[in-house]
């Protein structure tokens, strides 16, 4: 019987909802069935709390290993120890998707950045070249207040 079909089971021979175990425990009702579905597996801290709420014997005493083939002490040290290194591999897993999200940001980000400058550069085009050309196409005349710009340059004799 693996880990969540032993919560599903302690849950309902304790008479609680997946809602009610959740609240106790303080994690989501998802979690619960995450749990007991196999799709995740609950942290030290909530194996802990399964085990006084709902008698969850995470640690079956009814294994095929008897108490002359290995140290108890030694054993519940290995556990922790085992524990601590799950614990930490989640939180390594939690990083990396953390980490993906961030790069998804920024190729989102500079795919945004490089249509708005390529439209730029476009307009930019357009209008220098004025394209397409006026409906007389003539070339564009820049006037100053509607008088065309002289070529004289005005000196001291005028």
């Amino acid at each position: 019987m693996d880990l969540g079909d032993k919560i599903k089971k302690a849950r309902i021979e304790s008479g609680k909802s997946q809602d009610e175990l959740a609240d106790a425990i303080g994690v989501t009702r998802a979690t619960i069935s995450r749990w007991e579905r196999g799709m995740t597996s609950p942290t030290l801290r909530d194996i802990r709390k399964l085990d006084e709420i709902i008698n969850l014997d995470f640690f079956d005493k009814t294994t095929d290993i008897t108490s002359n083939e290995i140290d108890g002490s030694n054993l519940v040290s290995t556990i922790e120890d085992l524990s601590h290194s799950i614990e930490d591999i989640r939180l390594d897993l939690i990083n990396l998707e953390k980490s993906r999200r961030s790069t998804r940001k920024t190729v989102i980000a500079a795919i945004i950045i490089s249509v708005i400058l390529t439209l730029a550069v476009v307009f930019a085009v357009i209008i220098f070249f004025n394209w397409p050309a006026s409906k007389d196409d003539q070339p564009l005349k820049i006037e100053y207040l509607n008088e065309p710009i002289s070529q004289t340059t005005g000196g001291a004799n005028g």
